[in-house]
């Protein structure tokens, strides 16, 4: 009985209504990511963020901050539509798991968000992968941005899976939820 429960409960979690809500975002044929509604949320968050990496050094570019905040904070959406997402990101973990679903784990949201980062060749800024208890149960994964040349510690923390593709940034030594360290299997990309 309590199988049959169970069988039915995953079902209607899975099918009513746990799917993610987010910016709809439209990403054209040269890549460029565009919001399908105007969303004020998403734009103090994109503003938030671009001031944000303004102030690790006087060296960032004004329009590159800009753009570099506008591709973090909409890539993630645009991911959150190609992984089918639904919401809590641990109960998304569970559907990868068990095979109803093929990515979405926070390796792979950093991966994503690393990889289009780089396609668009920001020179003031510096790309990390980070890492929480590395080979555990519990590791956690996301990507560091920083002022070009300047270490991993002064960085912003970039985590698309914590907050089911709503970016999450905060600098890295303010993070109270995790203790980051630099993943050192991947190369640090520089701008």
């Amino acid at each position: 009985m309590i199988g049959t429960i169970g069988l039915l409960f995953t079902f209607l979690v899975v099918f009513t209504g746990c799917s993610v809500k987010h910016a709809q975002i439209d990403l054209s044929a040269d890549e460029t990511l565009a919001l399908s509604t105007p969303d004020d949320r998403v734009q103090d968050k994109i503003l938030s963020l671009q001031k944000a990496l303004q102030s690790l050094s006087s060296e960032v570019s004004e329009e590159e901050a800009q753009s570099f905040s506008r591709a973090a904070v909409l890539y993630p959406y645009y991911l959150a539509e190609r992984y089918d997402l639904v919401a809590p990101p641990k109960f998304h973990n569970f559907l990868i798991t068990i095979g109803l679903k093929e990515r979405g784990l926070c390796y792979h949201w950093a991966g994503d968000l690393t990889a289009y980062l780089q396609q668009q060749s920001f020179k003031s800024f510096d790309l990390y992968r980070a890492v929480v208890e590395q080979g555990n149960l519990g590791e956690h994964n996301a990507v560091v941005v920083t002022a070009k040349g300047r270490p991993f510690s002064e960085g912003i923390v970039l985590d698309a899976w914590r907050d089911s593709s709503d970016l999450f940034f905060k600098k890295v030594d303010e993070d109270k939820d995790y203790l980051w360290v630099q993943n050192l299997k991947y190369k640090v990309i520089k701008g």
